[in-house]
């Protein structure tokens, strides 16, 4: 009986991450001029180291500014995609509305004035929590935006679907724990958890887990396939109205809808039971696979990209999911590393974006124009026949800039107009610090590095000016507060390797015997505190 019921368990879990893992896919290769593209935080890039970069801390409050909220986040499959069709200048004719907690609900209520999206206001506090509070609007006011963009774009692609399920999941769950709770009261009460919880995920996770201890598994699975179905109903309603709503806007446009892969398709029970148990939300994504590649109204205004067998990134350590208690949210927080795609992960996506649209004639196809010889204004992507890579205003190699710029190939240090590949130091741009290695960020580094305003604490390649701590680089262990390695310090500190002794700012490992410090007295060994 334990066996059984720590298999349904393990399907439950399973159902649970079903829209963390219906990762989409798509592709193109024609040269286009203006692309707009819905999601969600898959599309967004949300996990990106990149992604982050739209983030500044502000010391004054502790907290974080700024969002990725429609912006270009570098090496997101999107970007990718819209390199390979032509479209490289920013924010030029790139129109990202993809948006954390989006639904197919969301989308439509952009186009359908008529709609009624009665959970809409759960739907934004869940974007707007995955958007650091900075959602940009709701559907209704990005309304005028979105018409434009459709009108003046010739590929549309929508990646949609997932997030469907999540909400009336969510909804559904609450309402076991709370049966005579009123229903605007239970909106109200969801709407705070997510904002407090920032992921629908983890907050399915713990309300499953409650449900589970107060009416049992089966109960819960039960509940949530119920729901899950309510998701699908909406998802196969609403998809028919947004693309005839785009297809009205703009009777030319290419519009590809992408269909989803079950990446947990590999997932066994364990080593011992190699019982393929991911399987089990295979029906559920062909059903909405079935929908989109044939049943669908409007089939006959876009192009289906069939994506159900892309090869996972990873396979999932089932046991992972259990303690001795039963069912662990802990466990299947390990999931959450594979609902937004890594670096390569986006890479593949858009490879398989970019071949799943014919190539366009060669003849047909115009040579990219130089950046001399246009109204460019950024980074080349690659080397002038001088063998530089300049920066360009208004097509003019402007040799005044420098800062810290982006083009396909990454993030760049650019001294008088060029990038300099031999940067090692820190340097500044809109998003923030960020520390260069031969004049690349590499959203890798994590030491303490020098400029001229100091030593400074990076956390993947950024000084986030939050640090606080003992930290090391090739010269030593030293203080830092708010990222910055503080030379006047003389005392005691800790980390987690231990207490130490610190001088100058310095840990002094030569530092041996007693020291009396704001009167307490410490016993130092080679620099560490032992008593």
């Amino acid at each position: 009986m334990k066996k059984t019921r720590k298999l349904i368990a393990l399907l439950l879990a399973l159902v649970m991450a079903l829209t963390a893992f219906c990762v989409s896919a798509f592709a193109a290769k024609k040269q286009y001029h203006a692309y707009t593209f819905f999601g969600d935080s898959v599309t967004a890039a949300a996990g990106l180291p990149s992604y982050y970069t739209f983030y500044h801390y502000n010391p004054e409050t502790g907290k974080y500014d700024g969002t990725a909220e429609g912006q270009r986040v570098l090496g997101s499959y999107a970007d990718l995609v819209a390199q390979g069709v032509g479209i490289n200048n920013g924010l030029e004719g790139y129109y990202n509305e993809s948006h954390s907690g989006w639904r197919t609900s969301e989308v439509r209520e952009v186009f359908d004035i008529t709609y009624y999206n009665d959970d809409g206001a759960l739907a934004k506090a869940l974007s707007d929590a995955m958007a650091n509070g900075k959602a940009i609007s709701g559907p209704v006011e990005l309304r005028p935006r979105v018409i434009d963009e459709i009108k003046e774009s010739d590929l549309v692609t929508l990646d949609l679907g997932s997030n469907d399920v999540q909400l009336p999941i969510i909804i559904a769950l609450y309402s076991v724990m709370n049966p005579t709770a009123s229903a605007d009261y239970k909106a109200w009460m969801i709407e705070k958890l997510l904002q407090q919880y920032g992921d629908s995920n983890e907050l399915i996770k713990a309300l499953a887990d409650a449900v589970v201890a107060a009416h049992g598994v089966e109960f819960a699975l039960e509940t949530i396939a119920k729901a899950t179905l309510t998701g699908l109903n909406k998802f196969r309603e609403n998809y028919p109205v947004i693309i005839n709503a785009i297809r009205d806007l703009n009777p030319t446009a290419d519009i590809y809808v992408i269909g989803l892969y079950n990446p947990l398709s590999d997932t066994l029970l364990s080593s011992d039971l190699p019982i393929p148990v991911g399987k089990v939300l295979d029906p559920m994504i062909l059903s909405m696979n079935l929908y989109l590649s044939t049943l669908c109204p409007a089939r006959s205004q876009y192009t289906y990209v069939d994506a159900f067998n892309t090869a996972v990134l990873g396979t999932i350590n089932a046991s992972e999911l259990f303690t001795s208690g039963g069912l662990s949210a802990e466990g299947m927080g390990e999931y959450t590393l594979y609902v937004h795609p890594s670096e390569e992960g986006h890479k593949y996506i858009a490879r398989q974006v970019l071949n799943a649209i014919p190539d366009a004639d060669p003849q047909e196809t115009p040579a990219e124009e130089p950046a001399s010889q246009s109204n460019f204004t950024g980074l080349a992507n690659e080397a002038d026949k001088d063998g530089n890579w300049w920066y360009y205003t208004d097509g003019k190699i402007d040799k005044t800039h420098s800062g810290v710029d982006q083009n396909k190939n990454g993030w760049w240090r650019v001294e008088n107009g060029k990038v300099n590949f031999k940067a090692q130091s820190i340097y500044q741009n809109a998003n923030g610090w960020w520390k260069t290695t031969d004049g690349k960020v590499t959203f890798k580094e994590q030491e303490i590095y020098q400029n001229a305003n100091g030593w400074w604490k990076t956390t993947d390649s950024k000084v986030t000016f939050k640090e606080f701590g003992v930290f090391k680089n090739k010269n030593g262990w030293w203080r830092v507060v708010d990222s910055k390695v503080d030379f006047s310090f003389t005392g005691i500190q800790s980390n987690q390797y231990g207490t130490w002794y610190l001088k100058d700012g310095k840990v002094d490992f030569k530092k041996n015997g007693k020291v009396k410090i704001d009167g307490v007295t410490y016993t130092i060994k080679n620099g560490k505190v032992v008593a």
